[in-house]
C-alpha cells in the first residue's frame, strides 16, 4: 500500500533504459514479481498453516483437512462478493485494502489475548505489534488520483520526455479530475482541461470532447445514414456517450448500449452537453455487461450494431475483434442491417491491422473501410449484399437536419463530406486485408501481438498502408448512384474531401471529372490548381488558375494561385502584379499578404520561389 503509488515511476525508471517489447515485458514481469512475490509466499502459507494449527492428530487428518478447505472456500467467496460487490463500489479500492488490513492486524491481536491461543511465547509483544500494525495501516494515506489516473503505462513515452520520471513526488496536475471511481472493472476518470473534458478508464483517454469527436461522431452517424430505415439499434461501448448521442438523433423505436463497467455510466453523464442527455432518452437502455455475452444471450435482432471498444491491446479485449465475435454480431442483424467496427491506426502493427480488417471481411464480405481521421477508422459491413447507396445517404442527411447540425461538429456539412470519408471497398480492401491467419477464439493472436507495439509510432505507416491500396477511383456504389455521381457539385465534393485527405492523385481525378461535366465551373478549376500546386504540377496549375479567372474575373483565389504557379515556373517578379491583384480583391486573405511579402523580399532578389506555402494552399480545400 506505501508502495502501490511509486510502481509508475519505478515503470519509467526502467523505461528510461529501453522501450523495446522485450525490455517491457521483462520491466513488468520485475515488477509483479518485486511487488506480488512476498505477499503470495505467505497467503499461500496460511492455509498449510491453519490445516497445521487445526489439526487433532493423524486419526482425523482428513476431517480437519476437510473442515477447514470448507472454511477456507466460504471465506474466500464471501470475501470476493463483500470486497467486489459491496466494499470496492462503495469505499475505493484504497480504502477497502485498509480495513482489509485493519482486519487482518484485529484477527491478529485477537489470536494473541484469547485463552485459548495456540501462541505460548510472547503473547503481549506479538499482541502490541498487531495492534501498532492496525493503527498503522489505519493511518496510510490514500493515493493520489492523479497518478492512477495518469495511464502511465500507455503515455510513458510523452511523461519520460517531460521528466516526470525523475521525481518521487508527486506530479503537479496538469488538468483537473472532475470525477473519479474505482469500479467493479476499472478505475474510472472524467478530466477537465480548459475546455476540453476527457473520459479515462484505467488511465487511458477512451473518449474526448476535443480530437476524439470526429470518430465519436461518426461511428454513430455513418450507419444511420446509409441505412435506409433503422429502428433498433445496438452499441457496444457506452464511453462519453456521444456516440449514442448521435444516434438518438434519428427518429428509433430502441438504442441497447452494452457497457462493462458501471461507472462509465456514471461519468457519461458529465458529458450530457455533448452526448445531447442521451442517458435520460427513454428510448435508450445501459446494460451492463460484456459486449460478447450481450448478444450470446440476447433474443433481440438489430437493424445498426456498432461496436466501439477500447484498443486490443488492453487484456481481454482482442475477443472482440475475433471472426466469433463478427458472428454473434451479424447474427443479430435484421436482413440489411449493418455493423461498424472500430479500428485504431495508431500504435498497430501493420500486420495487425490487416489481420483485423482481413478477419472481419472473412464474416462481412464487401465490407469498407471508412476514416474519421488519420488514426482512427471505421470498418463497415452488411448483413446482406454489401452496398453504399448515395441517394439513401443523401436523403438521410438532408431530411434529418439534427443529425446533420450535430455532425457539424465533426466538420461535416454536407452528404458529400460523409462520403469523402469513405476510403476502401471491394478490391481495394481485399487487397488491404491480404492472405494470411485470423483472429479467432482458438488463435487469439492479437491479444499478444498487439501490446508489442504500444510504443511504437504506426499511425503514418498505417495510414500509408491502407491508402497505398487503393487502386479505385472510388469504390463501388449502388447502380442507383450514377446519377448523383454524374453531378458536378458530387465530384466537386469529392475532389475536396480526397485533398484534405491529402490524396491529391484521387482528387484531381474528381476534379477532372467535374470539369468534364462543366468545364467553367470555376470552384472545381480552382481547387484542381492548388491541388497541382501540391502535387509539383505548376504548369498545370498555372493553365487552371487562368482558366478561373477568365471565368470569375474577381477570385482572389484563382489570382493567388496563379501567382504561387508563375512564381514556381517562371519567376517571382512576375507573379508580383498577380498577388497584388489578389489583394485588391480580398484585402483581409492573410495567406495572399503572406505572398506579397516574400515576393517583394529575399525571395525576389534569387529569382525563384522557394516554396514553403503548402498550407495555404491547402486553404483552398477548407469547407
Amino acid at each position: 500500500m506505501l508502495l502501490y503509488e511509486q510502481l509508475p515511476r519505478f515503470f519509467l525508471a526502467g523505461l528510461r533504459w529501453s522501450d523495446s517489447p522485450p525490455a517491457i515485458q521483462l520491466i513488468q514481469l520485475a515488477i509483479c514479481v518485486g511487488t506480488l512475490v512476498v505477499m503470495t509466499g505467505f497467503i499461500g502459507a496460511t492455509f498449510p498453516a491453519a490445516v497445521a494449527a487445526a489439526s487433532r492428530g493423524a486419526a482425523h487428518a482428513g476431517q480437519d483437512v476437510g473442515r477447514t478447505y470448507a472454511i477456507n472456500t466460504v471465506g474466500c467467496i464471501g470475501g470476493s462478493i463483500l470486497a467486489g460487490f459491496v466494499l470496492i463500489p462503495a469505499v475505493g479500492l484504497h480504502a477497502s485494502l485498509r480495513l482489509a488490513g485493519v482486519a487482518n492486524f484485529l484477527l491478529a491481536v485477537l489470536l494473541c489475548v484469547t485463552p485459548w491461543s495456540l501462541i505460548s511465547m510472547g503473547r503481549a509483544a506479538l499482541a502490541t505489534a498487531a495492534a501498532l500494525g492496525a493503527l498503522g495501516t489505519s493511518l496510510v494515506p490514500p493515493w493520489s488520483f492523479d497518478v492512477l489516473a495518469s495511464g502511465v503505462s500507455v503515455y510513458a513515452q510523452g511523461y519520460l520526455r517531460s521528466g516526470w520520471s525523475r521525481y518521487l513526488s508527486r506530479p503537479t496536475a496538469t488538468d483537473a479530475i472532475i470525477f473519479d471511481r474505482d469500479g467493479l472493472t476499472a478505475t474510472v476518470s472524467a478530466h477537465q482541461k480548459g475546455k476540453m473534458r476527457f473520459l479515462r478508464v484505467n488511465g487511458k483517454t477512451d473518449a474526448s470532447t476535443d480530437t476524439d469527436m470526429p470518430t465519436q461522431l461518426l461511428l454513430g452517424h455513418v450507419p444511420m445514414l446509409l441505412h435506409p430505415a433503422p429502428r433498433e439499434v445496438a452499441i457496444i461501448g457506452l464511453g462519453s456517450g456521444i456516440t449514442a448521442g448521435g444516434v438518438a438523433r434519428y427518429p428509433l423505436d430502441r438504442l441497447d448500449v452494452v457497457e462493462l463497467e458501471p461507472a462509465v455510466r456514471e461519468a457519461a453523464r458529465l458529458f450530457a452537453e455533448h452526448n445531447g442527455g442521451v442517458l435520460d432518452d427513454r428510448r435508450v437502455r445501459v446494460w451492463i455487461a460484456d459486449g460478447r455475452n450481450y448478444f450470446l444471450t440476447t433474443p433481440r435482432r438489430y437493424d445498426v450494431i456498432v461496436s466501439e471498444p477500447s484498443n486490443p491491446w488492453i487484456g481481454g479485449l482482442a475477443s472482440l475483434f475475433t471472426t466469433e465475435m463478427f458472428q454473434h454480431a451479424r447474427a443479430r442483424l435484421r436482413p440489411g442491417g449493418i455493423m461498424v467496427q472500430w479500428l485504431h491506426g495508431y500504435s498497430l502493427d501493420g500486420d495487425d491491422l490487416r489481420m483485423i480488417v482481413r478477419t472481419f471481411a472473412s464474416v462481412f464480405p464487401g465490407a469498407t473501410l471508412w476514416a474519421a481521421s488519420r488514426n482512427d477508422f471505421m470498418l463497415v459491413g452488411w448483413s446482406g449484399a454489401a452496398t453504399v447507396d448515395l441517394p439513401t445517404l443523401k436523403t438521410r442527411f438532408e431530411g434529418h437536419a439534427d443529425a446533420a447540425l450535430d455532425l457539424e461538429r465533426a466538420g461535416v456539412k454536407r452528404w458529400t463530406d460523409v462520403l469523402g470519408h469513405l476510403i476502401l471497398g471491394g478490391a481495394d480492401l481485399v487487397r488491404l486485408a491480404g492472405e494470411g491467419p485470423l483472429n479467432n477464439d482458438d488463435r487469439l493472436t492479437l491479444e499478444f501481438t498487439a501490446p508489442r507495439a504500444l510504443y511504437r509510432e504506426t499511425a503514418d505507416s498505417n495510414w500509408q498502408l491502407i491508402v497505398g491500396s487503393r487502386r479505385a477511383e472510388l469504390p463501388e456504389f449502388t447502380p442507383a448512384s450514377r446519377g448523383l455521381l454524374e453531378e458536378v457539385d458530387t465530384r466537386h465534393a469529392l475532389g475536396l474531401e480526397l485533398a484534405r485527405w491529402n490524396l491529391m492523385g484521387l482528387a484531381l481525378t474528381q476534379f477532372d471529372h467535374a470539369l468534364a461535366l462543366d468545364p467553367r465551373h470555376a470552384p472545381s478549376l480552382v481547387a484542381a490548381s492548388a491541388a497541382s500546386l501540391l502535387s509539383g504540377r505548376s504548369g498545370q496549375a498555372l493553365e487552371l488558375a487562368t482558366r478561373a479567372m477568365a471565368v470569375e474575373p474577381r477570385n482572389a483565389r484563382a489570382c493567388y494561385l496563379a501567382g504561387i504557379a508563375t512564381a514556381r515556373s517562371i519567376g517571382t517578379s512576375r507573379a508580383v502584379p498577380l498577388f497584388e491583384r489578389a489583394a485588391a480583391l480580398a484585402p483581409g486573405d492573410s495567406a495572399i499578404h503572406r505572398a506579397i511579402i516574400r515576393s517583394r523580399g529575399w525571395d525576389l532578389l534569387a529569382g525563384t520561389w522557394t516554396g514553403g506555402d503548402e498550407q495555404d494552399i491547402a486553404q483552398v480545400f477548407t469547407r
